[in-house]
């Protein structure tokens, strides 16, 4: 049996403390590999993001033309911010914005949809655009959804909110999954 001396306990004091500093070192090495890591899956997601945009740019033109408007113009990625009466700063950035005439369609592109983006799309992002981009607050303003992986539940969602939902279809082309009869609402 080790007998407890004052000489063992130092010695063991002094290995804790060696191992904490060692463990906080550690700790330290692991957040920025960590900070790194997340840098560059971002930047990986950032790029994909860029490709189902512009898949979805360049397949939406010919459905809109025969289905509902003509494209005046073209923007993506926008994002305004403003500073509001209280002090407070307002800003959002947006995928896509269709403009023909005193129409204005605003696109959001996800890989994957999940139901809380269908809501923050509609109590949030849609309501600050005419205050963020107040030189088109007499335009009609009409929300879209595009994904890649859609659910039929999330589907029956974003129409109820009055969306139009679009998916990809086996050919690669952008396919309208709305009924028929639908109308979307003017926000």
């Amino acid at each position: 049996m080790t007998k407890i001396t004052q000489e063992y306990l130092s010695e063991l004091m002094a290995l804790s403390i060696d191992d904490t500093r060692k463990l906080k070192e550690e700790m330290k090495d692991l957040k920025e590999s960590h900070k790194q890591m997340q840098k560059e899956l971002w930047g990986i997601w950032n790029s994909q993001e860029e490709v189902w945009i512009d898949l979805f740019r360049r397949n939406m033109k010919p459905m809109m033309r025969k289905r509902w408007i003509e494209v005046d113009n073209i923007s993506t990625r926008f994002k305004s911010a403003i500073k509001l009466e209280d002090g407070t700063m307002l800003d959002w950035e947006y995928d896509l914005m269709w403009i023909n005439g005193k129409d204005i369609v605003v696109v959001e592109v996800k890989n994957k949809m999940r139901d809380d983006y269908i809501t923050k799309f509609v109590n949030k992002q849609l309501p600050k655009f005419k205050i963020l981009f107040p030189q088109y607050k007499d335009y009609n303003l009409y929300g879209w959804i595009w994904w890649l992986i859609v659910w039929e539940h999330q589907e029956k969602k974003a129409e109820k909110a009055w969306l139009f939902v679009f998916t990809q279809g086996k050919d690669g082309t952008a396919v309208l999954m709305n009924k028929p009869d639908f109308k979307a609402k003017v926000f």
